[in-house]
């Protein structure tokens, strides 16, 4: 048949079901088949800023691709011989065969139907808040395994025009906010640790206004005389800069410090006996050392003001608060399969031990309360379940401008919002953060943001692992109050 006016992808189509062994059988004048390669993404734009892509030479220039481009890529067969004027084999000459080598297979752990769940709830955030980035990581607190992981802006690899400048990055592991409320959880983990509180001590919240070096430090509401749990509870920042200055920079420094900020989470794989293959160029994030600390970091680091995280940074040390002070190393590579058979697979391993099980379970309980009826993170509540978490809402630096000669502040309208926590909060089957940078509307807060996805994702989750609701209904009316309202912070 011959295509008069045909469109490109008519004509594209056409070819697609004509066998390329006809047309070159029945050699039609002015037709021949081109050999010609594609990369083909089954899942499009899932986990695409983790696999990455290729470039036009083959070569894997970002993600995993990268990772483990020199074992995925496969080689080609070569035969080595002498040959005459005329091409032919010398008589008596030394002949190497080579066979072609088939890549290696790449298996990862990560959950689909988890992943699909994870994407469909982050799509419905980013549609209703316009964030410019958002993120949802999910971890097995038990082994360090990513079980999900999605982030938005995303790319298509099957489709070169999603693949903007903006969209390529793997923000997750470069891209560094400061952490805000979350930051509270670790703080107040490292003073009960260092005996310094308990959980019944109280402060003096200040009634929601409080002057320390020189600076104010305000609270959502005013609140007057707290307990370190309810201090956790209502997202107190006066109370917890208290709390900071009672333990001391020393002491608030070296907690910190042990849950691994500053450092790359090494995300990756890690074979036993073998090198490890990590994500290239992953950020340290800022965490200052105590030599370059004034007088006002010790109140401002513990609630997540003058130090910035990834996300990965950020889920990695809460990992170690639902899993009995064990922080395991992340990883995402489950086994490589080569082509003669021989598997590798990824050993879970202890990264750190920041806290003990003892502070790990008062956390826990105090991190119960944000998801009842008073706390901040009541959104995040998911019936029959007991989850603990804390909300988290940062106001965005915006630099000093040389240009206009302004100052550098913190602002008022721009947010960096999150919720992270874990559930089963006793016998937590995950770890999930989810978070949203510079959220739009009128209620830009972690709880409010992030707390009903981080519900919604959680619910779905528990009931494909098949866990059980724990909760009887009469306890459950005691904890569990859905506002009408959104949370505050």
């Amino acid at each position: 048949p011959l295509l008069l006016n045909a469109s490109l992808e008519a004509a594209t189509n056409f070819m697609a079901a004509v066998s390329v062994l006809e047309i070159d059988k029945k050699k039609i004048t002015g037709i021949r088949s081109v050999e010609s390669w594609q990369r083909n993404y089954p899942r499009d734009n899932h986990l695409a800023n983790m696999l990455g892509y290729l470039d036009n030479e083959r070569r894997g220039i970002s993600g995993i691709e990268a990772m483990f481009d020199d074992i995925m890529t496969a080689q080609p067969g070569k035969l080595e011989f002498r040959r005459d004027v005329r091409g032919r084999p010398l008589p008596g000459g030394r002949i190497v065969v080579r066979p072609p080598r088939n890549g290696a297979n790449i298996h990862l752990t990560i959950i689909s139907p988890l992943q699909q769940i994870m994407e469909d709830k982050m799509r419905l955030l980013v549609e209703k808040y316009r964030p410019e980035h958002a993120y949802a990581l999910m971890l097995n607190r038990q082994t360090g395994a990513v079980m999900a992981v999605v982030q938005y802006p995303q790319f298509n690899p099957n489709d070169r025009n999603t693949m903007l400048p903006e969209n390529l990055p793997n923000h997750a592991l470069y891209k560094c906010y400061e952490p805000g409320s979350i930051m509270k959880g670790l703080s107040i983990a490292c003073a009960i640790e260092n005996r310094c509180v308990s959980l019944a001590t109280e402060y003096d919240c200040e009634n929601g206004h409080w002057r320390y070096g020189g600076r104010a430090l305000r609270d959502s509401h005013g609140y007057g005389v707290l307990s370190v749990a309810k201090i956790i509870q209502k997202s107190s920042n006066i109370g917890t800069a208290k709390i900071a200055l009672d333990m001391g920079e020393e002491l608030t420094y070296k907690g910190l410090a042990a849950f691994c900020l500053g450092q790359p989470t090494g995300v990756g794989f890690y074979p036993a006996g073998e090198k490890a293959r990590v994500f290239a160029n992953e950020s340290r994030g800022l965490f200052k050392p105590l030599k370059y600390w004034d007088t006002l970091t010790v109140t401002r680091m513990p609630i997540g003001q003058g130090l910035s995280l990834t996300p990965w940074q950020i889920i990695q040390a809460w990992s170690a608060l639902a899993n009995g002070g064990v922080m395991m190393q992340p990883y995402i590579v489950e086994k490589v399969v080569y082509p003669d058979g021989h598997t590798v697979y990824s050993q879970p391993h202890c990264k750190a031990t920041p806290i003990s099980r003892e502070t790990a379970q008062l956390m826990t309980s105090a991190l119960k309360l944000v998801t009842q009826k008073e706390g901040t993170g009541r959104s995040a509540a998911v019936k029959g379940y007991e989850i603990a978490g804390k909300t988290g809402t940062a106001q965005i630096w915006v630099p000093a401008d040389p240009v206009s000669k302004s100052k550098g502040y913190y602002s008022n309208s721009m947010h960096f919002s999150s919720f992270v926590g874990f559930a089963p909060a006793d016998e937590p089957a995950f770890v999930l953060l989810v978070s949203a940078e510079n959220p739009k509307g009128k209620f830009r807060t972690g709880g409010a943001v992030c707390g009903e996805t981080f519900a919604s994702i959680a619910k779905s989750t528990l009931e494909y692992l098949q866990i059980p609701p724990q909760l009887d209904p009469a306890e459950e009316r005691k904890q569990l109050s859905r506002p009408k309202t959104v949370s505050l912070r």
